[in-house]
């Protein structure tokens, strides 16, 4: 009998700034926080996921949203802006995740 490896589970929040609909959604105040800010505190709340990652794309538009991330203590990916599998994919690698 084979014995159960740990599960190293990661929450990706996607977002990205250059919207065609929205541009600017994920820094787009709604009330006192921006619409990502509201994201990043309700997930903090997980008790099933204790990592989480912001995952945007390594365009400079979005290195705004990136810094907000980390100021509110959050892990960044940075990575393709158009192939968002790769962006997960590369991210679980990065940080370990076998489940995402």
């Amino acid at each position: 009998m084979s014995v159960p490896q740990p599960r190293s589970i990661v929450g990706v929040i996607q977002a990205r700034t250059n919207s065609s609909r929205f541009p600017g959604k994920t820094l787009a105040r709604l009330g006192e926080f921006s619409v990502l800010e509201w994201v990043l505190r309700r997930v903090e709340k997980s008790v099933t996921v204790k990592q989480w990652v912001v995952a945007t794309s390594s365009n400079p538009v979005d290195d705004e949203l990136a810094e907000l991330a980390r100021q509110c203590g959050f892990n960044v990916f940075r990575g393709d802006e158009l192939n968002v599998l790769s962006r997960f994919i590369c991210c679980a690698e990065k940080f370990g995740a076998t489940h995402l």
